[in-house]
């Protein structure tokens, strides 16, 4: 049985093959792998507009990576396209040139990286249908923070009422009131004890 290959070009040995050289193969895989777990690529698009970004099978490629920053100066919005459209893949991509930048992966949606911007985006795989999406979309940060105009300023610490109740379930309740603290049921209150020790019940005080 020949050897196959996952969607991510990880080369899959036949059964039986590859006596004596198994060994130098399960080592490029590894080296495969952690360009897919930390692997950083730098790819200039200079004068392109469109870029194919490819994993191969069973070698090194641009597109297995997990950052990818795209430098130069491509004159205009830049389509990068993932290839296969049936890899499944997460991307960290950092704009650093002077266009937009499209990742795009099939005709279910695109994803647009504008100037100086970093996103995390993932491929769905989906074949010609294949959609990227953007997981940083709703995070609730974009562009940059600009903290010079804010100035020191005093907390006040919270002020804490003499009556101080704290809900327990649905049942059951604790306060303190003027240096008491009362434990209460839905029947009201059951047992409470003074700042002394002093425990008193409104029941009985069952040992078991």
């Amino acid at each position: 049985m020949a050897s196959t290959y996952t969607d991510a070009g990880i080369e899959l040995i036949g059964v039986g093959e590859q006596s004596n050289t198994w060994g130098a193969t399960t080592n490029t895989n590894w080296r495969l792998i952690e360009e897919l777990a930390t692997g950083v690529v730098s790819i200039n698009l200079t004068g392109l507009t469109s870029y194919n970004l490819t994993t191969t099978d069973g070698v090194t490629s641009n597109g297995r990576h997990f950052v990818v920053e795209f430098t130069g100066a491509p004159g205009a919005t830049c389509t990068v396209t993932v290839n296969p459209d049936d890899l499944q893949k997460v991307y960290v991509v950092n704009n650093a040139t002077d266009q937009t930048i499209t990742i795009t992966q099939g005709s279910g949606g695109d994803v647009d990286v504008p100037v100086s911007s970093k996103k995390i985006v993932y491929c769905d795989g989906g074949g010609s249908g294949a959609k990227v999406t953007d997981v940083t979309e709703n995070l609730g940060i974009s562009g940059n923070i600009d903290v010079s105009n804010i100035s020191a300023t005093t907390v006040s610490a919270p002020t804490i009422s003499a009556s101080t109740t704290l809900e327990i379930g649905s049942t059951w309740s604790v306060r303190e009131d003027a240096g008491v603290l009362y434990f209460s049921s839905a029947s009201g209150d059951v047992l409470n004890v003074t700042a002394d020790g002093t425990l008193t019940t409104s029941g009985e005080i069952v040992v078991e």
